[in-house]
């Protein structure tokens, strides 16, 4: 669930959702400048790689979508990157945005309220970072470089790479 209120000339955005299985909620709250009045924005970077994820980021964006549709609230989903989506590979509605530059990255990062990292192992983790400087909550894989900057439950979330369901 999500909500958002006014804070001076930005917002402040409240999720609430599911921690790992056993782990009770976790609420995650940012203040963001710039965020649009409306649905929920899921950000992610599509990238073909099997450790960057994709075999597991899809599948968990379309559970999120469908959990959004039983509750009843308003997801838009936002991809980036240079590879896009073959025919029938979604069946969620989503938008690939392709290769963006550098300030078209930060423009749709800094609209995010979430943005998502599945990758299974990375040195550092840009998009993670970026994610966390634009003002969003930001769903990270336990994988290497993320651990360096995000604290579980305090600045991100922290997930086990691979883990569908966990994303």
């Amino acid at each position: 669930r999500h909500r958002q209120e006014q804070v001076g000339l930005g917002q402040r955005t409240h999720v609430e959702g599911h921690a790992l299985p056993g782990q009770g909620r976790l609420v995650g709250v940012a203040l963001v400048a710039n965020r649009q009045q409306g649905p929920l924005r899921i950000v992610a970077m599509l990238r073909p790689e099997a450790r960057r994820g994709k075999h597991i980021l899809l599948p968990a964006l379309e559970m999120r979508w469908k959990h959004a549709q039983e509750i009843a609230t308003r997801v838009e989903i936002q991809i980036f990157g240079a590879h896009g989506l073959e025919e029938g590979e979604v069946s969620f509605p989503c938008h690939h945005n392709g290769a963006l530059s550098r300030d078209g990255v930060a423009k749709l990062l800094s609209s995010a309220h979430v943005v998502v990292d599945p990758s299974l192992y990375q040195g550092f983790g840009l998009v993670g970072i970026e994610g966390m400087a634009s003002g969003a909550l930001c769903v990270l894989t336990r994988s290497g470089g993320a651990e360096e900057y995000a604290e579980d439950g305090v600045n991100a979330l922290l997930v086990p790479p691979g883990d569908v369901e966990a994303l």
